[in-house]
């Protein structure tokens, strides 16, 4: 190993031949792939750069998009071999929150790419490492969903383009999820993308409600939002339902750190993040909050800083009074709609459980047997056909029955219980009470909306188990430190290494 004089212990490793050749081909590319930037951005339409082929983007802003693209290329390669968590794991939970609106014109969100990239990533990792964990019995109960969501296929009512898209979708979410949950995190890396999901979601709050409150579409190039009721659209509900999780995570920030910046900086986020719910008006959301408040005033013992926070969150609503009066007077249309027509549809998904109780009428099938029955069922509000179920047991109970439905509660209650082993009085254990109530909270949002396809819900649960495995290692390393010297008296420090990652937290 050679030293430089100047920099002390900076080693420089020694290379083969093969070695220094494999060196500079990779700086003649870098350096060639930052001439094609540079003329990507700066250059004249025409350009000659890689013999023509991208001379129809010079000087463009997709070729300013595609240099800095190819700019950033090498650093993230070595970000996602060597700590995939900070790149691409990291970018995908940033673009979890915005994914109903950050659509390409083709292949799809931006959150999938991200998503793609993080799965090749971390089974990289996994690859290069031979280091997995286990993830405990949540995934199990998952697995198990999904494998029924799978088999009720072979016996579903309808088997069409739709309902195999639907079912692509979780097949892509369940692999990501289970990629995620078998990778040992730290304490680092866990904060890392937890903090990254809180920022996504407050740049979704903002943009959301700049555009709900506008109603203005974003459509420039080939990033597209839409707002629209046509194909991919922001649906209030999903949009108010993702930040209820993050509006746990900084409230609890909040009511832990001293009166500074640190704490003023939770508070507005939090404040930013309400306002994301309060512009699209989502009853179920503020419910949701309510549950999850209400669990921290049960089980933390920041209760007169949560009621300052509660009041805090209550201002903020002043500014969308239309909010409340949802809740005091739904009824604005002059017709008795039950919940913007959410009881009507309960009513005959109810009729149709009746029916389909015992193995279900297969996934994403809800809306053909609400066809079947929707003339059956006396409402007075017409709700129309091919309805959600708006609720997430009903939902489960008409599409996969009894054995689905088993899996699908126990699948949210080990979650919920999934970082119980955190002692009371542990530095970790507010962190286990803010994912308690950031799960249960988004469990109840779910009974007034269907949320098991979509990406955030899939992302906390990889979150939560994230934070299971981190919380493990941290406990089996202060166990392992201490010690016990009969001679020396009090306990001491080791410098015994901890136990492997896979065993086993009481």
């Amino acid at each position: 190993m050679i030293y430089l004089p100047v920099l002390g212990p900076t080693p420089i490793p020694k290379l083969s031949v093969w070695g220094w050749v494999a060196l500079g081909a990779a700086v003649g590319v870098f350096v060639y792939l930052l001439a094609c930037a540079f003329q990507l951005a700066l250059g004249d339409q025409g350009c000659t750069i890689a013999f023509g082929m991208l001379a129809g983007y010079c000087g463009t802003k997709t070729g300013i998009a595609m240099a800095i693209s190819i700019i950033f290329i090498p650093p993230a390669l070595i970000f996602s071999i060597k700590r995939p968590w900070l790149f691409p794991v990291a970018f995908y939970a940033l673009l979890v929150p915005s994914d109903s609106y950050l659509n390409l014109t083709s292949g799809g969100s931006v959150t999938k790419l991200a998503g793609g990239m993080a799965l090749l990533a971390i089974l990289f990792w996994i690859a290069r490492k031979r280091r997995v964990v286990n993830p405990g019995i949540s995934a199990t109960m998952w697995i198990g969903y999904f494998i029924w969501s799978t088999a009720s296929l072979l016996w579903a009512v309808s088997a069409d383009v739709n309902v195999l898209s639907y079912y692509a979708t979780l097949v892509m979410l369940v692999a990501l999820y289970l990629a995620f949950i078998i990778v040992p995190v730290d304490e680092d890396e866990f904060k890392l993308m937890l903090t990254a999901f809180i920022i996504g979601s407050c740049i979704a709050a903002i943009f959301g409600a700049i555009v709900f409150s506008s109603g203005q579409f974003m459509n420039q190039g080939r990033l597209k939002g839409h707002f629209d009721t046509e194909g991919n659209h922001l649906s209030s509900d999903y949009f108010a339902a993702s930040m209820v999780f993050p509006i746990g995570a900084v409230v609890m920030a909040a009511l832990r750190e001293r009166w500074g910046f640190k704490k003023v900086m939770y508070l507005g986020a939090f404040a930013i993040l309400m306002v994301g719910q309060y512009v699209v008006g989502s009853r179920g959301a503020i419910v949701a909050d309510a549950a999850t408040i209400g669990y921290f005033f049960w089980k933390n013992r920041y209760r007169a800083q949560l009621t300052f926070v509660t009041v805090c969150g209550l201002l903020v609503s002043l500014v969308y009074p239309s909010v409340w009066a949802r809740f005091i007077s739904p009824d604005r249309t002059g017709a008795d709609n039950g919940g913007s027509g959410r009881i009507p549809i309960w009513k005959v998904g109810i009729v149709a459980a009746k029916h389909y109780w015992l193995f279900g009428a297969g996934i994403d099938n809800f809306a053909t047997v609400y066809n079947k029955y929707f003339l059956t069922v006396w409402n007075t509000f017409y709700t129309n056909w091919n309805r959600g179920p708006h609720n997430i047991l009903l939902e489960v109970v008409v599409e996969l029955g009894v054995v689905g439905t088993i899996f699908l509660c126990l699948g949210w209650w080990y979650t919920f219980k999934a970082v119980d082993f955190i002692p009371k009085g542990h530095r970790l254990y507010d962190m286990r009470i803010m994912i308690e109530g950031g799960v249960l909270g988004t469990f109840v949002n779910a009974l007034f909306v269907h949320i098991m396809h979509q990406k955030f819900t899939w992302w906390m649960f990889a979150l939560v188990l994230a934070a299971r495995t981190m919380s493990s290692g941290v406990l089996r390393a202060e166990r392992a430190s201490i010690v016990v010297d009969e001679r020396a008296g009090p306990p001491k420090l080791s410098t015994l290494p901890p136990p492997p990652i896979l065993e086993r937290i009481p």
